[in-house]
């Protein structure tokens, strides 16, 4: 069985065709890619609570804040972190310190 040459040119054309397709450039028409979206609420529907913490939670809190004020940043981490497993660890408790003292300079200086 002989086929004749215009309708091997279509079985070629029809096979090289998708070929084509899935090798094409973007065409300038494309569209630019979406930014992603903001995922944040606009608002929190958070309530806080109103109750104060227990009293052997309330004291060491306070301490830690009034000692973290006063710019003994070492002596407010021992004493809040102390029997802890972060305050046992020295370099998490380094870490926290400077942290602590990076953001009491910025905030001063924007002051």
């Amino acid at each position: 069985m002989k086929i004749s040459k215009p309708a091997l040119l279509l079985v070629l054309l029809g096979l090289l065709l998708p070929l084509r397709a899935q090798n094409a450039a973007p065409s300038d028409t494309q569209t630019a890619p979406v930014p992603p979206r903001n995922i944040m609420p606009m608002t929190l529907n958070h309530k806080p609570n109103a109750t104060n913490p227990p009293a052997e939670l309330a004291a060491p809190i306070d301490k830690f804040f009034k000692t973290l004020k006063a710019g003994d940043y070492p002596a407010a981490y021992e004493g809040f972190l102390s029997g802890t497993p972060p305050g046992s660890a020295e370099g998490k408790m380094s870490v926290f310190i400077s942290k602590t003292q990076e953001a009491f300079g910025i905030y001063r200086q924007a002051q």
